[in-house]
């Protein structure tokens, strides 16, 4: 589906949809939320005007609509002074993720088995979603800090049918609603890093004047 080839289609029904618009481009959002200790329920804001934004954040403008036709969710060590170097990880990695104090790579399981709430405005469009289908392991593996785990373009991306409509001048709420928190510390306690949820959505931008 991430491939623009495969979306002509796709885009001529969208331009026949919303005959007012008059550019539609391919384009990605992508929103983070940092992860803390004893939190059960993660939201993300995904209007560009809720509040500050990290660098590596592309949220949807009030002005614009967003198609949404793939949805990944994803996992980040963040080095908090080389913000943007961190690569995405579908699953908990424990070369990228090294064990701290009280931190285990083990504990970011729990997002992977935890549910996943998206509604625009009034309406709840997906619930109850089960994480684990964002999970994502390739035949290889990262074993060391040389090596790395192989990933393909849709690595921890699912279709979305229908596709999700977002518009700027609507309230848009996503959570991850974990199972517990109890005996988990999912938060990196390495001094200088921090773990962050990454959620990506993949479709068609309608920019507005």
């Amino acid at each position: 589906m991430s491939d623009f080839n495969s979306k002509g289609d796709v885009l001529a029904k969208l331009k026949a949809k919303y005959p007012f618009a008059k550019l539609i481009t391919p384009s990605t959002l992508r929103f983070e939320k940092k992860i803390v200790n004893g939190q059960q329920i993660f939201e993300f804001s995904m209007i560009e005007d809720n509040g500050a934004s990290q660098v590596t954040e592309r949220r949807l403008r009030k002005n614009d609509m967003f198609i949404a036709d793939e949805i990944g969710l994803f996992l980040i060590n963040r080095t908090v002074a080389k913000p943007g170097v961190e690569v995405l990880q579908s699953y908990p990695n424990p070369q990228v993720f090294p064990a701290g104090t009280t931190f285990l790579a083990a504990d970011l399981e729990v997002f992977y088995n935890s549910l996943f709430n998206f509604t625009v405005g009034q309406e709840i469009l997906i619930e109850g979603l089960d994480t684990n289908r964002f999970r994502n392991i390739d035949a290889l593996i990262q074993t060391s800090a040389t090596t790395a785990t192989s990933q393909k373009k849709d690595s921890g991306f699912v279709s979305l049918v229908p596709q999700i409509v977002l518009n700027g001048q609507k309230t848009a709420k996503t959570e991850i609603k974990l199972p517990t928190t109890a005996g988990l510390y999912p938060a990196n306690d390495v001094a200088g890093h921090d773990n962050y949820l990454v959620l990506m959505l993949r479709g068609f931008l309608i920019p507005q004047a």
